[in-house]
């Protein structure tokens, strides 16, 4: 299909949401997660108020984290204003995308830094465009376009068509970009979407293949998953397909791999270089959503975003915040105490990394076993043949 760029119109916002169907944050504010949930994100948006701008730092690398705190305050303030219509709020998250906006560059030399930003800036744009000026308009937009988008368009953009959790990640950030500003730059914004549409199919066929286990391990699985996804929620929205990335079997079964490779207690089977924690994710929900299988909203997830929401820190961002906001957009499932999954999985023995996980029940109390096979060599991957844990 190709990318039919007048589809993006003029209106705001068209990000996940669109005048018509914004409502559906206060709406989901109603279900027996959400309002949990909408209570936390308004805590901490209020702690945010005091907070200065983030500064620029890219020493060690340290960029990464100076784009997705950025995000994160973004994202919290921008759906706390939805909830609540509270324009501190606005006014807060503005001045940080004008700080943003200031930054020498968004550090192109590690491209994650770069995309998180260019993501950060164009919700905060897209949902919070019709309070601000057009001085800010133009100064948001210009940091979106000159420092996000048209770097992405030289130097050795490896990622461009590497199977790694690099390549859903900076795709959906410019993607999310030139969404922003298709309006304002159209040619610009129909190269870099048509650019994704060609680029992340043979990503998602290699990465996903054939029954949706991740080669580089549950935790990167959860960064790159959760940036296909929202590069999935931002295409439909915007224009009405995901141009077909959801026909990919490994894709729409990606949520089985999630669910199969948490344990009992709740800990993900830890092979290669990933930690064994598991916490509130955007991408289970929306797959358990966009894929209609309510399972993959499983125990372990529910579970951790009634953790999560009802906890007060002193401090905001605390724990895995970052993608929490944007799970207002697709949290309505209602409590359910007995969901039952696939007591075996296997991800195929075409995985890059073959895997299979058994267990006797659903319960924390249930026996638990998870077995790795493959190569050493893989990203992310250890220096062994397989590994298990029971």
């Amino acid at each position: 299909q190709k990318v039919d760029i007048a589809k993006v119109g003029s209106r705001h916002p068209r990000l996940f949401i669109t005048p018509e169907t914004a409502g559906v944050i206060r709406k989901n504010a109603k279900t027996f997660y959400g309002k949990v949930l909408s209570e936390r994100i308004i805590h901490d948006a209020d702690l945010l108020l005091s907070m200065p701008p983030v500064k620029r730092n890219t020493k060690d690398r340290a960029m990464l984290f100076v784009s997705r705190k950025v995000s994160d305050m973004i994202q919290h303030l921008a759906v706390a204003y939805m909830l609540t219509g509270k324009k501190a709020y606005a006014e807060r998250a503005v001045r940080e995308m004008e700080h943003a906006a200031d930054f020498s560059d968004w550090h192109p030399e590690h491209y994650l830094d770069t995309a998180e930003m260019t993501f950060a800036l164009a919700i905060g744009y897209d949902w919070f465009y019709p309070l601000l000026t057009p001085e800010q308009r133009q100064k948001i937009t210009t940091a979106i376009i000159e420092k996000g988008l048209k770097p992405s368009f030289t130097g050795n953009q490896w990622w461009m068509k590497m199977s790694s959790n690099w390549h859903p990640v900076c795709h959906s950030g410019m993607v999310a970009g030139a969404i922003a500003v298709a309006d304002i730059d159209p040619e610009l914004a129909q190269r870099v979407i048509s650019r994704a549409v060609e680029c992340v199919p043979p990503y998602i066929r290699k990465s996903y293949h054939p029954n949706g286990a991740y080669p580089e391990g549950p935790g990167y699985w959860s960064y790159g998953t959760v940036y296909l996804c929202y590069l999935v929620g931002m295409l439909n929205t915007t224009f009405g397909t995901d141009f077909g990335f959801s026909g990919h079997h490994g894709f729409a079964h990606t949520g089985e791999y999630a669910q199969a490779v948490t344990s009992p207690a709740g800990h993900w089977f830890n092979h290669a270089d990933g930690g064994m924690n598991r916490g509130v994710s955007f991408e289970v929900t929306f797959l358990a959503r966009h894929f209609k299988k309510t399972e993959f909203f499983d125990r372990t997830e529910r579970r951790l975003i009634l953790e999560y929401a009802k906890k007060r820190p002193a401090q905001p961002l605390r724990g895995m915040s970052q993608h929490a906001p944007l799970l207002m957009v697709y949290l309505n499932f209602p409590e359910e105490k007995n969901l039952k999954g696939a007591l075996s999985y296997f991800s195929g023995n075409e995985a890059e990394n073959p895997l299979a996980v058994m267990r006797s029940g659903h319960t924390s109390t249930a026996a638990w076993l998870a077995v790795k096979g493959g190569t050493g060599n893989t990203l992310h991957g250890h220096m062994d043949a397989g590994s298990f844990c029971f």
